[in-house]
Parts: C-alpha cells; structure tokens; sequence
C-alpha cells in the first residue's frame, strides 16, 4: 500500500514575482529566434527548390542541342566528322556540352589546327575552326603522307597529296596526326604559323634536312606550289626544286621570299624550254642556263 508523508518543517523555495515588463521581454525574445527559424527555414526551402526547379529546366528535353552552327571547316573536315569528334553527333543537352572538352577532341582531327565550341541558349552550338594546308608529300606508296607548314601529317595513303611538291627526305614511318621529325611539333609557333600568310616556324634541329625543304614548301605559296614537283637538298646547290625538267637552286633557306619571286618572274615569261637550270641564290639576278649547244648547231667541224 503505497502511502505519502508530507514533512511540513521541509523548507520550501520561495516565490519572487518577475517584473511584467521583463516577462514580456522574455516573450518577445523568444518570438523572434521562432521568426528567425521560420525565416532561416523558409529560405532554405526555396533555394533547394529554385535549385531543383533550374537543374530540371537545364537537364529537360525543352534545352537540348538542337542546332551545330559549324564555320571554317570547308570541305576539309566534313561536317559528320566534326561532329562526332564534339560528341554532337547524337541528341545531348546543352548543359552536357563541355566545350573546353570538344575543342582538344577537335584540335586533335590532322586537319584541325585551331577549334573553339560556343554554347548559345537555348539550343544552338557553335563551332569555328582553322584547318591546315597541306604544303608537300613525304614518302612513297602506302607511306606517303601529306604534310602542312609546321610539319603536321594531315593525312597518309597512297593517292594523297596530287599537285603538291615531294620533300625527298627520310622521315620514317608517320600517322595522320603526327608531326615529322625535325619539325616544330604543337605548341604557339607551329600554331601561329597556320595563318595564311604566316612563316614557316623554325624547325627543331636546324641541321636536320627537313628545316630547308619544309621552309621553301611552305614560303611557295599556292600560286607557284603547283609548279614544282619536288624538293631537295644537294651537297652542291642546297635547296632545289623541280619544275618539270628544270632545277631551280635556291641554295640556303635566306631571303626565300625574294626568290620566290624572281622564280615566279621567270615561269610567267612563258615555258622553259631548253632551260635545265635556273639560279636563285641572287634573288634580283636570276640566271639561266641549258645545255651546252653542240658541235653542228656552232657550225664546227671535225678538222
């Protein structure tokens, strides 16, 4: 049986009245931490939502890619090509595309020098590209490969590289993509020099035979490009080029342009018939020479 017993002499706490107005600053304090929680909460709530509700617009179909705006690539590059090198050969959403991504896999193409990918909401991809010329041929057969200023073998096979000038160099064997050896390699020059009308960059080993010819390969220029067959260096001359039966010597890699242009002053005159020779080495005095005449065209005799 459960019983109680008060202890009247225990000592009891007594009561001290609060001031109402302290009570009711106690109650207001505490009003506003709920307000404050109530905001904090509120606030948190909508950013998760505006968050949520903005990754379901981005990742929706509503913003897929539904236009590659490509510039630049010509009949170089084919347009499918280009596309599933940036990944956008299929439906991606705009928030998918990396462009930083797309260019290395496009600068990556043998043709494919400078590539930028543009997003522009809300559904058109724009890409730019730079492509590279080729300026020579290397190689015979299967290894033959066409090759642009800097060295960069833009494509290989038996049938590549029709009216271009061979380089007459052993480079090995080469794979689209790659640069020969002794050329710039990537990087900012062999960049630079795919601008129309840039320079030739410096070879790595200047003493490597494919400093000179790669530099007149490409200081040729179109124009006078689809004249010359091939390229070489002699012991005796340096740099010569073939142009039909008439080797033209340039000698070292100085002044090329200004030979390059007496070149084309003589071919413009008409064709060279008889000239088996034409020497650059002085540019602003181009001589020309051919076969020594013979002993019945001077009208000599025997004795």
């Amino acid at each position: 049986m459960f019983s109680s017993v008060i202890d009247q002499d225990a000592p009891t706490r007594p009561h001290i009245p609060i001031d109402p107005r302290i009570r009711q600053r106690l109650v207001e304090v505490r009003r506003q931490e709920g307000r404050r929680r109530l905001h904090i909460l509120v606030g948190v709530s909508v950013a998760v939502g505006v968050v949520a509700a903005a990754l379901g617009v981005v990742h929706t179909p509503l913003l897929k890619v539904r236009h590659v705006r490509v510039a630049g690539a010509g009949a170089a590059v084919p347009a499918g090509v280009v596309l599933h090198a940036a990944g956008l050969d299929h439906q991606a959403l705009m928030v998918d595309v990396s462009t930083s991504s797309d260019t290395r896999r496009l600068e990556s193409l043998p043709l494919v020098a400078i590539a930028t990918v543009t997003r522009q909401w809300p559904g058109t991809v724009r890409i730019n590209l730079t492509t590279r010329d080729g300026v020579a041929v290397t190689g015979v057969g299967l290894g033959r490969a066409v090759v642009d200023r800097t060295g960069r073998v833009l494509a290989v096979g038996p049938a590549v590289g029709a009216g271009l000038p061979a380089i007459n160099a052993q480079v090995g064997t080469v794979a689209a993509g790659q640069w020969l050896p002794g050329s710039p390699g990537p990087g900012p020059a062999a960049l630079a020099a795919t601008a129309p009308g840039a320079p030739a960059p410096a070879v790595v080993d200047p003493s490597h035979p494919l400093a000179g010819e790669l530099s007149l390969a490409a200081a040729l220029g179109p124009a006078v490009r689809s004249d010359v067959q091939a390229i070489s260096v002699t012991a005796a001359d340096g740099l010569v080029a073939t142009v039909g039966t008439t080797a033209v010597v340039f000698g070292d890699a100085s002044q090329l342009a200004a030979k390059i242009r007496g070149l084309a002053a003589v071919v413009a005159h008409g064709p060279l018939v008889g000239v088996t020779r034409i020497d650059l080495r002085v540019p602003d005095r181009p001589a020309l020479s051919g076969p020594a005449p013979s002993a019945a065209a001077t009208g000599g005799s025997g004795g």
